[in-house]
C-alpha cells in the first residue's frame, strides 16, 4: 500500500470538501441576504400602508391637505401644526427606506420605486414639499440633500 498515493486522494477529497463547504455557505448567504431585503422592504410597506391609511381613514386630513395645495399660506397654525405631523409621518418612513438603501437593506429596483412614489406624491401634492421646509432640519444632510434633489426633480417636471 502506497501511503502517499492515499494521502494525495484524501487531500484532493478534503479540498473537494472545503470547496463544496464554501460554495453552500456562499449560496446560504446569499438567500439569506435575498430573504432579509424582501422581509425588510415588507415591513416598509407594511408601515407606509399604516401612514397612508390614517390619510385616507380621516377626511379632515384629506380636506386640510387640499387646502393646503390650494392656498398653503391660508393654513391656521393649529393645522399647521397637524399637517406637519401627518406629512412628518411619510418623511420619516421615507428616511427608514433612505437609510436602509445606504446599508445594502434594500433592492436597488425597489429604492427605484420608493424614490418614483415620492416623486410623484411632490408632483401632485405640493403642500408635502411645502412642509419639508418645516420638517426637514430633523434630518441628516444625505436625507436632506436626497429630498431636496428629489423636490426639484418633481417641481421641473
Amino acid at each position: 500500500m502506497n501511503w502517499e498515493a492515499i494521502s494525495g486522494i484524501a487531500e484532493a477529497v478534503g479540498a473537494i470538501g472545503v470547496i463544496v463547504s464554501l460554495i453552500y455557505v456562499g449560496l446560504q448567504i446569499r438567500q439569506n441576504t435575498i430573504a432579509s431585503r424582501a422581509s425588510n422592504y415588507q415591513q416598509w410597506v407594511d408601515t407606509q400602508v399604516n401612514v397612508n391609511r390614517g390619510l385616507s381613514d380621516d377626511p379632515a386630513v384629506s380636506e386640510l391637505i387640499d387646502r393646503a395645495n390650494q392656498d398653503f399660506d391660508s393654513l391656521s397654525s393649529a393645522e399647521l401644526l397637524r399637517l406637519q405631523m401627518v406629512f412628518y409621518n411619510h418623511f420619516t418612513q421615507w428616511n427608514v427606506a433612505f437609510t436602509n438603501d445606504k446599508l445594502s437593506l434594500l433592492d436597488r429596483e425597489k429604492w427605484e420605486l420608493v424614490i418614483h412614489g415620492y416623486e410623484l406624491l411632490m408632483r401632485h401634492t405640493p403642500a408635502f414639499a411645502q412642509m419639508w421646509e418645516y420638517c426637514g432640519f430633523v434630518y441628516d444632510e444625505g436625507f436632506k440633500h436626497h429630498v431636496e434633489t428629489v423636490i426639484a426633480r418633481a417641481q421641473s417636471n
